[in-house]
């Protein structure tokens, strides 16, 4: 019998690749504050000292760096277990067309363009029937995600 902590719904999965982005952006802005940490200080044109000192600023971007680090690697870690819980419920359902489409928009983050091409898009005739193509992944999506909460809901906690 397989244990979830909670139901994995289309919020949980909507949250996960939020966490992603996030996860992302923060290490963008930490390699950003890493290079303002290792930039030389700057010297006043004319000379003079000023009122606050290269220690206390350089103090202060080594907190800063010091906490961001913390954060991302708290949120890495959560977006671990969260991965391996939505993995383990994807692999739960029966149909792999919809086990496909969940991992690519959710696990792999892809758009719906990208995920109807990647189902459809060697078929001959995908260009002119797109948009056929567009309403089956949405109609397989939609039932993968109700299957998906229902099958995570009912096992046992």
């Amino acid at each position: 019998m397989v244990f979830f902590a909670r139901p994995v719904t289309k919020e949980r999965l909507k949250r996960f690749a939020r966490i992603r982005h996030e996860i992302s952006n923060q290490t963008e802005r930490l390699v950003r504050l890493k290079a303002r940490l290792e930039a030389p200080a700057k010297v006043p044109m004319d000379g003079m000292p000023k009122n606050h000192t290269e220690r206390d600023r350089l103090g202060r971007l080594v907190a800063r760096k010091v906490d961001l680090e913390r954060r991302i690697a708290k949120s890495i870690a959560f977006e671990a277990c969260e991965e391996i819980e939505i993995e383990r419920a994807i692999a739960l359902l029966e149909a792999p067309i919809e086990r496909q489409i969940l991992r690519l928009k959710y696990v792999d983050d892809e758009t719906w363009k990208g995920v109807v091409d990647t189902l459809y898009g060697a078929e001959r005739d995908y260009i002119e029937h797109y948009e056929d193509y567009q309403r089956k992944t949405y109609y397989y999506h939609k039932r993968a995600l109700i299957r998906v909460e229902i099958l995570t809901a009912i096992a046992p906690r």
